[in-house]
């Protein structure tokens, strides 16, 4: 009888072990889902606690079918269809035909991040950008921070 609950009690131990996150990153996007796909600083110190390294400041670049980009005259939108929320939003802008654009010229650093300071695109919101005159083509990096 005593045998049975020890080996019950261990096999409650290695099953409740073996649950949970595998990675900072799988810690940091699962958080995020679970925050309604809003980062903030509680699940950044804690997937950092759960997962301590050195040096940490990474970067999720959303996928084009994350995002969506369209524009009529000056007006650029940016839908973030995502379940993250975007943390930084570099747009570039050219007055070339989209097909004659060489995209790994752009400087991504030197680009403005339309985002500043605390603000973000929710999941399910759009962003737009106005004043952007003579432009045919824009691209865009949108940016999870975690």
């Amino acid at each position: 009888n005593s045998l049975t609950k020890t080996l019950v009690i261990i096999t409650t131990c290695l099953f409740l072990s073996s649950c949970g996150y595998q990675s900072y990153d799988e810690c940091v996007k699962e958080e995020i889902k679970l925050n309604n796909g809003k980062v903030n600083s509680y699940i950044k110190n804690y997937c950092s606690e759960e997962f301590p390294s050195p040096t940490r400041d990474n970067e999720y670049y959303l996928k084009e079918s994350e995002v969506e980009i369209t524009w009529t005259g000056d007006k650029y939108k940016i839908k973030n269809y995502s379940d993250y929320s975007i943390d930084i939003l570099k747009v570039a802008f050219t007055s070339k035909k989209c097909s004659n654009w060489n995209l790994g010229s752009i400087d991504w650093a030197s680009k403005k991040n339309y985002l500043p300071g605390s603000n973000y695109i929710a999941p399910g919101a759009t962003f737009t950008i106005t004043g952007a005159k003579g432009y045919s083509c824009a691209t865009y990096r949108a940016i999870v921070k975690y």
